[in-house]
């Protein structure tokens, strides 16, 4: 269900504006990512919560992103 929601928001996303999403390896060499490495498998014991929950940012770029009806 996340996945598909999440899947949905891209499509809406995609047929607005140019998307472009970017996947980094996880051993680049990118500064402090042994940290953020450790905060996601912290993260990963946590329980799932909803999208709107747990990227509550997210949601409010994707809320001014929307087209306005006349």
């Amino acid at each position: 269900m996340l996945v598909q929601e999440c899947g949905d928001a891209l499509k809406s996303l995609a047929r607005q504006k140019e998307l472009v999403l970017v996947w980094f390896p996880g051993q680049m060499g990118i500064l402090r990512n042994e940290r953020a490495d450790q905060l996601v498998r912290l993260g990963s014991g946590e329980p799932l919560r909803g999208w709107n929950q747990s990227l509550g940012y997210r949601e409010e770029v994707l809320s001014v992103d929307r087209p306005t009806e006349d």
